[in-house]
């Protein structure tokens, strides 16, 4: 049958159980994993995953089908004030050059227009995806990015957690300034970050008053016992003192608070003192990944 004979047509909520199916069985060989679109989730809590973002109106993803079946699929989770999308996939069984072309083309096709910036992260094993990428335009960075795990239901190896502060309203003017400075190409708002605190995120800080010297941001996965680490910064001027343990651990003590069974993080070679930290905290490492972006 030519590929020709394939249909490609954008996901319904209804297709939802069986792309996450097919992501979860391809992501067990690095060699097709993508790690935007897997970190060791079920194929339920994949689906339920995609389901959040699509209520957000903030998914779109292609699928590809040979007489009904699912064959394949690119898809694109994005954010239109900031003008960003992170690509999921290729996720490919069946003739991957042709049906990942097809579905691609069709996804940037029916993307909002304000989206102008596009990364993918893929483990470093998946070259026939990276390939594929580079085709497209898009530059591979030099440095190497690391997924980190936690099982967060062994105990806690670091010791009691202190009790830090949440982020308050009079000191969001200091934490903005840090999280600027520490994290200049984010891929939340600071409108965004604020309408999430309290709900699936907690913003933790330490400081002086209003000053914010340092922050962690953790996340709560809806419907999925997984928690993320999403960020952890500490100012130049007052590292080296133990406050990136601290607020890592506050991070992790609420996660485990609020019914997480898992952590993750991520991090790039060039950070060597925050991947020893998260080591010796209990978390190990999963995948490296390659990042690629592609831009105007």
């Amino acid at each position: 049958m030519s590929i020709a004979q394939v249909e490609v047509r954008e996901a319904l909520s209804a297709d939802s159980p069986e792309i996450a199916a097919l992501v979860v069985e391809l992501s067990q060989s690095a060699e097709a994993h993508c790690l935007h679109s897997w970190a060791g989730e079920t194929a339920v809590e994949v689906a339920q995953g995609l389901e959040e973002i699509r209520e957000k109106d903030e998914l779109s993803y292609m699928i590809a089908l040979r007489e009904g079946a699912l064959i394949g699929g690119v898809g694109c989770e994005f954010d239109r004030d900031l003008g960003r999308g992170w690509l999921l996939g290729p996720h490919v069984s069946a003739d991957w050059s042709e049906v990942a072309s097809r579905c691609y083309r069709a996804l940037r096709g029916v993307l909002p227009g304000v989206i102008k910036e596009f990364s993918v992260l893929l483990n470093q094993e998946n070259e026939r995806a990276r390939d594929f990428y580079q085709a497209q335009g898009f530059k591979e960075k030099a440095e190497r990015h690391h997924e980190y795990q936690m099982d967060l239901r062994r105990g806690d190896p670091s010791g009691s957690a202190p009790k830090l502060e949440r982020l308050l309203a009079s000191q969001r003017a200091s934490f903005f300034e840090a999280f600027d400075l520490l994290f200049p190409s984010p891929y939340f708002t600071h409108e965004r970050l604020l309408e999430l605190q309290g709900d699936t995120h907690e913003i933790f800080v330490m400081g002086d008053g209003d000053h914010v010297e340092g922050f962690c941001v953790a996340c709560l996965q809806q419907g999925i016992s997984r928690g993320e680490i999403q960020f952890l910064g500490v100012r130049e001027g007052g590292r080296r003192r133990g406050l990136g343990r601290q607020l890592l651990q506050s991070g992790i003590s609420w996660l485990r608070e609020v019914g997480a069974g898992e952590a993750g993080l991520g991090v790039t070679d060039r950070n060597k003192g925050a991947r020893s930290l998260y080591t010796q905290v209990g978390f190990e490492m999963k995948h490296t990944a390659v990042s690629l972006k592609l831009t105007p």
